[in-house]
């Protein structure tokens, strides 16, 4: 960020307004922000987090909360994690957050003026080809949409029992009304995105194909581009990969993803539904699982075996 600029605001009061006219002369025009920058609006101990805390999961945000019981819209959410005492200090350890994905998700939102979807639309998904990929899928693509579990029974029960989170303040989940007792096809499983945040938030909420998904790991192996389409320069591509605070993380992604298989490298993600992601510059290659673990509602099953065949068959085909 230019000197003197005025940091990324976060204003629970103004969940879609666009940035100031002075921060948006101080921004960058492709909406950049800086990594260390801090969460200004936050007033109490939140205030000291960085952006690069956030992406790394050092920020020190509990892993999850029913953010639902406490609000109902972007707004009110965000009333809330304001309020949210910290679960851990800040910077001191790597613990997984969502919460502190969806606050990644409003800075999106305040540096570049435009809502979440719209913005990764027009900067990401469409440039790169990927028409299959969006939040809030039309009903008219149910058919080609994997149901993913019967409502929401797996928050229900980690809000009745605290497990494997305690639950701040004395909630019952007999006190929400409104939850799902029908098979979710086409519908964000996580019930904060759902709730919460309307099916648009940072932390979930995106469909895809693995076609799509597979173009999106390409253009990472390919250093930022594809096709015609170029995201970001390839030295920004690399700052990405390049190890943080904790082994096996560098920044949004997981490193050594490969170690299992008997490599080196390979960067990646998974997701709680049942999807893996993992490409390798080194190797030029690109894996992509996609399941329904959730469903039906038997709880999570572990997909890990299943995986890992997938990706030593892979390593071994590209020799």
């Amino acid at each position: 960020m230019p000197p003197g600029c005025t940091p990324t605001t976060l204003n629970a009061a103004t969940p879609h307004s666009p940035v100031s006219p002075r921060s948006a002369e101080c921004h960058q025009p492709d909406g950049r922000v800086h990594l260390d920058e801090h969460l200004p609006e936050f007033d109490d101990e939140k205030g000291a987090i960085t952006v690069r805390q956030l992406i790394t999961h050092r920020s020190g945000l509990w892993e999850w909360q029913p953010t639902y019981l406490h609000g109902r819209n972007q707004e009110e959410v965000l009333e809330f994690l304001a309020g949210l005492d910290l679960r851990y200090e800040t910077g001191t350890q790597r613990r997984y957050s969502d919460i502190g994905f969806m606050l990644l998700g409003v800075i999106v939102e305040r540096v570049s003026g435009q809502p979440l979807d719209e913005y990764v639309r027009e900067h990401v998904h469409g440039p790169l080809g990927m028409t299959d990929t969006s939040f809030r899928p039309d009903p008219a693509l149910r058919d080609r949409i994997a149901a993913t579990s019967l409502g929401n029974s797996y928050e229900h029960t980690m809000i009745e029992t605290g497990s494997p989170y305690p639950i701040v303040g004395d909630l019952s989940p007999e006190e929400f009304t409104d939850w799902r007792d029908y098979t979710l096809v086409g519908e964000v499983n996580d019930g904060n995105a759902w709730y919460g945040w309307e099916g648009l938030a940072g932390h979930a909420g995106l469909f895809s194909t693995a076609r799509d998904l597979a173009i999106y790991g390409q253009t990472l192996v390919n250093g930022g581009g594809y096709a015609d389409a170029r995201l970001a320069s390839a030295e920004t591509v690399a700052e990405f990969l390049e190890p943080q605070y904790d082994s096996g993380q560098v920044l949004g992604f997981w490193s050594n993803r490969l170690s299992f298989a008997g490599v080196p490298g390979g960067f990646g993600h998974n997701g709680f539904t049942g999807t893996e992601l993992l490409f390798d510059p080194e190797r030029e290659l690109v894996v992509v699982l996609l399941t329904n673990r959730l469903h039906p509602d038997r709880g999570p099953a572990s997909i890990t075996a299943v995986w890992q065949e997938v990706v030593r068959a892979a390593v071994e085909a590209t020799g």
